[in-house]
């Protein structure tokens, strides 16, 4: 499973917005946020965790396509059971290298 920033446009014909759509294992999206992705940070992360979800909306929003919302019930992939989600391109928790 996995994710990224789509800049999609509504099926109602009311217009574009920037969302998070989810692919399953076969890349085929099955659903997407249902209200435009926002950027807020903890204390934790700061500005910068504001500044890399931007970044990373910027790049997925350019080199991507727009993206047609689908109509109710008609998306062409399946939602997975429960398991760990990750970044499109993202390399899986499990291959990372540990510190």
């Amino acid at each position: 499973m996995s994710w990224n920033y789509r800049i999609v446009r509504y099926r109602s014909g009311e217009g574009f917005g920037l969302h998070e759509v989810f692919y399953d294992d076969d890349g085929l999206p099955w659903g997407m946020t249902e209200n435009p992705a926002t950027f807020v940070s903890g204390t934790d992360e700061g500005p910068a965790g504001i500044k890399g979800s931007l970044l990373r909306a910027r790049v997925d929003a350019i080199k991507r396509p727009v993206f047609d919302e689908p109509e109710e019930g008609k998306w062409p992939g399946k939602p997975p059971a429960h398991e760990e989600w990750r970044c499109a391109d993202e390399t899986p928790a499990q291959d990372r290298e540990q510190p």
